[in-house]
């Protein structure tokens, strides 16, 4: 069980709403996670998971489980505790939950500082690890697989869908909604795939993840999908030579970041980002790099920390992020380069 923050006395307790941490902390995997199945009660005094009254309670909450989870029952599980405040995660609270728990006499809610487990989660261990590798395993071989399966005519949706098949016929989940753009619908970083058809000489991005044992994969790679190198039109020829221009400084940033990682045994997130932003922008591209070089990941696909120039933290052993850096051409194509990395 996470050790609970020194400050927390005896009349004070914490309520964990996010399913990620629920299972980080008692082994419950919430597998629908429109629902609300689980919450986690900690205090000084006890550990109690919260489920729905259909669910097995993990074997380490045998003892310690409260049948309910709807607002009330929360509400009323809350009232029979002797405590005087809550810790909420508020973004992680509906408002029904929130009201249920304010409508508590004498009980003070007040917004968790989620410090505590953050850090904790920071840090991977050996398990996690195993995990993470065989989820960006999977990741790997489903993008190779979907890359081989490409022709003309298909539809983003339709790749979507085989690259999804990929992923699930080696074992695992979905850690996101996969990413398919064509041509100018890779300029957008967070597309949403659509009916645009699959023509020669495109470029085509692919950003997808495998979640396995709970653990989620993140890999992005773009490619020139072109059919016959004896036919190309010669704007097919001059886009194709922008496209390898591109993926070279995109691919070159990559690798800055990386070797900062493998030659500092204490490298500060900003650097990171620094590398890969300072070296786009002296080759004219700065302005196209629109989002930050990665993030880290675990049971959830963003975790802390956000590698990006105005966080001050450090990277540490242990932790695993992504160094994603991109460049985008509005109207024309983007390039992303992404690999999930254990540091």
């Amino acid at each position: 069980m996470i050790k609970l923050p020194s400050s927390l006395d005896s009349k004070q307790a914490i309520l964990l709403s996010q399913p990620s941490d629920i299972q980080y902390i008692s082994g419950f995997q919430h597998n629908f996670i429109q629902e609300r199945l689980a919450l986690l009660y900690l205090s000084h005094k006890q550990n109690t998971l919260l489920l729905q009254p259909f669910l097995k309670a993990p074997p380490q909450f045998a003892k310690d489980v409260y049948f309910g989870t709807r607002p009330q029952q929360i509400a009323e599980f809350i009232k029979r505790q002797t405590i005087e405040e809550l810790f909420v995660d508020a973004d992680n609270l509906t408002l029904a939950e929130f009201q249920a728990l304010q409508s508590i006499s004498a009980l003070k809610i007040s917004n968790l500082d989620r410090t505590f487990i953050d850090q904790k989660r920071l840090i991977k261990s050996a398990k996690e690890q195993a995990a993470i590798r065989c989820a960006v395993s999977i990741t790997k071989k489903s993008i190779k697989s979907t890359i081989e399966d490409l022709h003309i005519g298909q539809s983003e949706l339709q790749v979507k869908s085989i690259l999804e098949t990929h992923l699930r016929s080696y074992g695992a989940e979905l850690a996101f909604d996969s990413i398919i753009a064509f041509d100018a619908n890779s300029a957008l970083p967070h597309h949403q795939p659509s009916i645009k058809r699959l023509q020669n000489n495109t470029v085509v991005l692919i950003d997808c993840g495998a979640k396995y044992k709970g653990y989620c994969g993140d890999v992005t790679r773009t490619i020139f999908f072109k059919v016959d190198d004896s036919v190309v039109s010669k704007a097919g020829s001059k886009k194709e030579r922008q496209f390898r221009h591109i993926l070279r400084i995109v691919k070159t940033a990559h690798r800055h970041a990386l070797s900062l990682l493998k030659q500092s045994t204490v490298v500060n997130i900003k650097e990171l980002d620094i590398a890969c932003r300072e070296y786009i922008t002296k080759q004219g591209y700065g302005e196209h790099f629109i989002h930050t070089t990665g993030h880290g990941l675990g049971l959830d696909i963003h975790e802390q920390p956000s590698i990006y120039y105005k966080n001050d933290g450090v990277i540490s052993k242990n932790m695993v992020i992504t160094i994603e850096p991109g460049i985008y051409l509005e109207g024309k194509f983007g390039v992303r380069w992404e690999d999930t990395v254990i540091v």
